[in-house]
């Protein structure tokens, strides 16, 4: 029996499963995490992904006393909307490449 993820968790799941799989594909290896992780930091951008989401989907830490102590809202919305940005860019750059 298949337990339900969050969907935060869906997300990532389900991004991660593209880009390998696209690598994959590809017989090209990721050298580094922190390679792919400073990539989607910048394309993101490019893409018009907000920096305060590129953080959470990457985990940093936001010590503002707000997000600390008062925003508990998930941003799931958001994170699943920027990972449908992101979704088509790795691909582009294979196939580029």
């Amino acid at each position: 029996m298949k337990i339900p993820l969050p969907l935060e968790n869906l997300c990532i799941a389900i991004y991660f499963r593209i880009i390998l799989s696209a690598f994959v594909r590809k017989r090209v290896l990721i050298h580094l995490f922190q390679d792919f992780r400073r990539t989607f930091k910048t394309l993101g951008g490019q893409l018009k992904i907000t920096k305060e989401i590129r953080d959470r989907i990457q985990h940093h830490a936001l010590h503002d006393v707000s997000s600390v102590h008062y925003d508990r809202y998930d941003y799931n919305e958001e994170k699943l909307e920027a990972f449908l940005k992101w979704e088509n860019k790795p691909k582009e750059i294979m196939d580029n490449n």
